[in-house]
């Protein structure tokens, strides 16, 4: 019996392990080069909309990030990307630092006050 949980243990372990190299190999590209943060977002619809608002909201806080870019999951990349980050609802607000994916959210406005406390409060 002993044996079979530790079989089974070290199974779920790999499974784990697996998962979470792949989960960091999918968010690589996204991560932020510089000590700035950069802001991916995916949209089912307002494609334009969402773009141009995103793009006056930090315009002046833009040395902040990194290249902010918007993908509609209507698209083939877009689609495709979502489903590398395994986003299930839209919009999709997600920030990256330097080594990983800090915050997704639906609403641009939590994650803009997540970046200005960082700003105001550094660790």
């Amino acid at each position: 019996m002993f044996r079979l949980f530790s079989v089974l243990a070290v199974f779920g372990l790999t499974l784990f392990l697996i998962s979470g190299c792949s989960n960091q190999k999918n968010i690589q590209e996204y991560l932020s080069k510089r000590e700035h943060f950069n802001l991916i977002v995916f949209v089912q619809s307002n494609y334009e909309e969402t773009r141009d608002n995103l793009y006056q909201k930090i315009a002046f806080e833009n040395w902040i990030f990194d290249h902010p870019t918007v993908y509609d999951v209507n698209t083939e990349e877009g689609k495709q990307r979502a489903k590398d980050l395994h986003l299930k609802s839209y919009p999709a607000y997600l920030l990256f630092n330097q080594k990983k994916l800090l915050v997704e959210d639906d609403h641009l406005d939590n994650i803009l006050s997540i970046v200005l406390e960082d700003r105001l409060h550094p660790k």
